[in-house]
């Protein structure tokens, strides 16, 4: 589980203080962090990591993660500094291959902000960049969503529900699915229906102690809760 792995790392680095210069250890511990959703104390973590990092890619990683937890922890204009400054080193470094990941942590700072015209600028220049490098390209579900793309949106992300004979699907895509579904349902004019896909969103964010998404989550379940659709929060199913 996310949350004891995490739990074990501090006990870790609580033991062997020389692990805080480890910049393996500290990746992973970072890592950790954001994936059970303590999203502040990630961004930190991959500060040391990026500050302790001895190759390229690794520090290009911890930059590219810290970003994220920037973002989720609501220090948007941070991170938007941060970004700008990444966008410009790797178009005049020609390292293209980047690009593509920054515009994406710009559509999740736009999403964030509720600016869905910028986000929608973002995530055009993220196709076209993937396209030019022959990469696959799949639409921003959650931007789906803001552009009353119900259906599109459903459709989108349906494949990555889990069933009886498809355990092994990645229940961190799972969990993102079933949030975008509630709030589809809920665009459709049936929060009932979005509650219950919520509710299972909750149910495996707890199960798996992955709350990645649990800044989203709780954006939702005040989404929901205004439509008095009578929820569940993560509180509730502890």
């Amino acid at each position: 589980m996310v949350r004891e792995a995490a739990s074990l790392l501090q006990e870790i680095g609580a033991d062997f203080p020389a692990a805080a210069d480890n910049e393996y250890f500290m990746g992973v511990s970072a890592k950790a962090k954001l994936l059970g959703g303590d999203f502040a104390e990630a961004a930190s973590q991959f500060q040391k990591g990026i500050k302790i990092g001895s190759g390229k890619r690794n520090i290009l990683l911890s930059k590219y993660s810290r970003w994220e937890a920037l973002i989720r922890c609501g220090k948007a204009q941070e991170a938007e500094t941060l970004l700008e400054q990444a966008l410009a080193q790797a178009k005049s470094a020609g390292i293209s291959g980047l690009v593509p990941a920054i515009y994406a942590q710009f559509v999740l700072l736009c999403l964030k902000r509720g600016d869905v015209a910028r986000e929608r600028e973002w995530e055009n220049q993220r196709r076209d960049i993937k396209q030019q490098l022959d990469l696959p390209f799949e639409q921003d579900a959650f931007l789906l969503v803001a552009e009353s793309e119900f259906d599109a949106a459903i459709r989108s992300v349906t494949p990555f529900l889990s069933s009886a004979t498809e355990e092994k699907i990645n229940k961190e895509n799972e969990i993102e699915a079933l949030i975008v579904l509630a709030r589809a349902w809920h665009g459709k004019g049936d929060p009932a229906q979005g509650n219950d896909y919520l509710t299972r969103a909750a149910a495996l964010m707890l199960s798996t102690s992955c709350r990645r998404e649990q800044d989203r989550y709780d954006e939702t379940r005040h989404l929901l809760d205004g439509a008095a659709s009578g929820g569940v929060g993560l509180d509730g199913l502890m």
